[in-house]
């Protein structure tokens, strides 16, 4: 299908795509809004019973690990995945979906779930599905089977099962979904990402254990587990940046695998970031947090370099103007500035 108007839909450095159907002509919404959600997400056979007057609007966000997505506008609509879709299926089946205006319905295997505002649920979308919804106003976590069941054991055990958000941790992981700050977050760095993610499914799996979804708790994350290898470094070396003695040999034999198998477990991560450049990042990402803290600022720079696993002030002071464009001092200086302005206008 030949759209003009391509300009509607961007595709910026952030990772961030935006699509406003109002940007077409009329006539031309819905069709290229369908081609978009095929082209981008889990393809699927999509209706809507108001194609004359459609106007509907997608955010999409990749946050390396996790896919968000925000869409508002027009519906009822109906989205149906057969078979042939699932084979064309992407890299994130399952989708955690917070209904946030208007009803639907979603049936999936036996289950057949009625969804209102602020209801909670997950689709497995490698299932035969049909989803008719009443405004598209929702947020979706677009999820990779790996972490989700790192996370949660046996998710397509939980699909298509309604779960209310008037209280409890359902209600946290709403609020929390609703505030996130997307802008915010296209600055921060990608194992920030990470940390957002492991904060919203240990609260999903929270609301699990509380509404009786779960009824025990499982172990989530083994150091001997394969498919979550990566996150369990990940986790460790965010407990453990500071010990300057960090290496790959140390935590190959922490994690009982090869040091070639470390490297490769950084190599192939989402965010293309090696081993070392994760923990360069996490030391300089600490170092910022303790040069712009008050409470820090009896500590020399090179005392704060060493907090942080720098122990060459040199070396940290070369590593910190090549990432960060100037040095520690310069740094903290300016943040002190800015504290006190703000005391001076308060």
């Amino acid at each position: 299908m030949n759209i003009p108007y391509r300009s509607s839909f961007s595709n910026d450095i952030d990772r961030n795509t935006q699509f406003f159907a109002y940007k077409l002509r009329e006539h031309e919404r819905f069709e290229y809004w369908a081609d978009v959600i095929n082209k981008l997400r889990n393809p699927a056979e999509i209706d809507s019973s108001e194609r004359k007057k459609f106007h509907a609007q997608i955010n999409f966000f990749d946050m390396g690990d996790v896919l968000y997505t925000h869409s508002q506008g027009t519906s009822p609509f109906t989205a149906r995945r057969s078979s042939h879709h699932i084979a064309q299926a992407t890299k994130y089946p399952f989708h955690l979906i917070i209904k946030q205006a208007g009803g639907g319905q979603v049936r999936q295997g036996r289950f057949n779930a009625n969804l209102s505002a602020g209801d909670i649920v997950l689709i497995d979308t490698k299932q035969d599905l049909v989803s008719e919804m009443i405004d598209s106003k929702a947020i979706v976590l677009e999820i990779p089977e790996i972490l989700m069941k790192a996370w949660i054991p046996h998710p397509e055990d939980y699909v298509a099962q309604v779960m209310p958000s008037e209280k409890g941790w359902a209600a946290v992981l709403v609020t929390y979904l609703n505030n996130l700050n997307l802008n915010a977050i296209k600055h921060t760095r990608p194992h920030h990402h990470i940390l957002i993610v492991e904060h919203i499914l240990s609260i999903y799996l929270l609301a699990l254990e509380e509404t009786n979804f779960i009824h025990t708790r499982q172990e989530i994350s083994s150091f001997h587990k394969k498919d979550d290898l990566y996150m369990s470094m990940q986790a460790w070396l965010r407990k453990n940046y500071m010990d300057a003695e960090i290496s790959v040999t140390k935590v190959s034999e922490k994690f009982g695998v090869s040091v070639r198998e470390v490297r490769r477990q950084f190599n192939l991560a989402p965010n293309n970031y090696t081993f070392f450049e994760t923990l360069r990042s996490m030391r300089l990402d600490a170092a910022q947090i303790m040069l712009k803290d008050q409470e820090f600022s009896h500590l020399s720079i090179s005392e704060i370099g060493y907090r942080c696993g720098f122990l060459d002030s040199a070396y940290f002071g070369r590593v910190f103007k090549k990432n960060i464009n100037c040095s520690p001092g310069s740094f903290a200086r300016y943040h002190k500035k800015s504290v006190k302005l703000e005391e001076n206008n308060s």
